[in-house]
């Protein structure tokens, strides 16, 4: 972890873990900014829980997280996969670029862009792709987790 106090930001590389709740946010890098002040400087501070209340980070107030590289999403049944996001403490939102794929229950949909708001359990997608999988072939799709 670097952590850059003037830009209230904190880096994150490799395996990045990030828990709220029940949403699930793992990344190869990612970016927190923080609204003022930043964290602390703890060197060797795992990424684990960044977003969770328990944190230690937590006291500083979190605005957005920008996540690189392999980028899964998990909350419920729901994962969407794609090589960016941006996830928006305040708004509890999360926009998911470079081709993103999401699977729940038995679909799966892909776009150029998707915008999930969490807090209403409602998504957007744009130049969306809708693949319905029947409930018997789910288990021989290679795509469909």
């Amino acid at each position: 972890m670097t952590v850059k106090n003037l830009d209230h930001r904190a880096i994150f590389e490799g395996n990045v873990v990030m828990i709220k709740e029940d949403l699930h946010l793992s990344a190869d890098h990612a970016e927190v900014t923080f609204a003022s002040g930043g964290p602390s400087e703890e060197k060797g501070k795992s990424a684990v829980g960044i977003l969770s209340s328990k944190s230690e980070l937590s006291k500083n107030e979190i605005t957005v997280v920008h996540a690189v590289g392999n980028v899964v999403l998990r909350q419920g049944e729901r994962e969407v996969r794609s090589r960016e996001a941006y996830y928006y403490q305040k708004e509890e939102k999360v926009v998911l670029l470079g081709d993103p794929m999401a699977w729940e229950k038995d679909y799966q949909v892909t776009g150029s862009k998707m915008t999930i708001y969490l807090r209403e359990n409602r998504s957007m997608i744009e130049g969306s792709k809708v693949i319905i999988h029947p409930e018997d072939q789910k288990s021989q799709s290679p795509n469909f987790r």
